[in-house]
């Protein structure tokens, strides 16, 4: 609050500085767009990190956003937010942290894309009266974290997800990143159609083996910039 009333060039660096009214415009943008294609739309936190912009990227409700570290997971949790994702590929040592939050939350879910996380979890018991909800991370070109898409482990996962009893396999998430360094518009159109063609071949082929994907989630910032045909 030391800062208000104070010009942009009067203010100690570094500093946040945003345009308030544009800010709320690409919100509310960006959940006008999902509901008239009946989507839903969770908010990825990772740049403000801010109890403000994530109030508007949810559109007031608190529910439905991803982050990139347990530490942001557990500051939106300590200010009433839920249905959280956590987008970074689990790990045996996130298990303590993870458990606290599965527990103290309604929603509460984890990414994986290895034999060991799927392995880990199978293994632990959740809190009481829960199950752990789990997300399938699947590379469709960003090269950076996730099954290939046309890996037979990411089925073999899917399977192992599904049978285990102390798991609930919540759907599948794919981050378009190749997304960004696209040259132009139609470049960007192309990763993006690309990404949802290899999805759906991997949705379809895990679908044939009786495994249900309830949550089928696509995304990067260029990507939902225009809508698919």
């Amino acid at each position: 609050m030391a800062s208000v009333g104070k010009r942009v060039s009067e203010l100690t660096t570094p500093a946040f500085v945003l345009d308030r009214i544009k800010v709320e415009a690409n919100c509310s943008n960006m959940l006008a767009t999902c509901a008239a294609l009946d989507l839903t739309l969770r908010a990825q936190t990772k740049t403000h990190k801010t109890v403000e912009g994530t109030v508007l990227q949810t559109g007031g409700s608190k529910r439905g956003l991803v982050t990139s570290t347990l530490l942001e997971a557990e500051f939106y949790a300590d200010h009433g937010f839920d249905d959280i994702l956590y987008g970074y590929p689990f790990i045996p040592h996130h298990l303590p942290r993870v458990h606290t939050l599965t527990g103290r939350l309604e929603k509460f879910h984890v990414i994986v894309d290895s034999r060991l996380a799927v392995d880990t979890l199978t293994a632990a018991p959740p809190p009481p009266g829960k199950t752990w909800s789990v997300f399938i991370k699947v590379d469709c070109g960003n090269k950076r974290v996730g099954v290939w898409w046309e890996d037979e482990s990411g089925m073999e996962l899917a399977t192992s997800l599904h049978e285990a009893p102390n798991i609930t396999l919540a759907g599948v998430y794919v981050h378009c990143g190749n997304s960004y360094s696209a040259p132009s518009p139609a470049d960007v159109e192309g990763v993006r159609d690309q990404t949802i063609d290899r999805l759906l071949s991997w949705v379809g082929s895990v679908r044939t083996m009786g495994v249900q994907l309830p949550i089928v989630g696509i995304g990067s910032t260029p990507c939902c910039s225009k809508t698919s045909p």
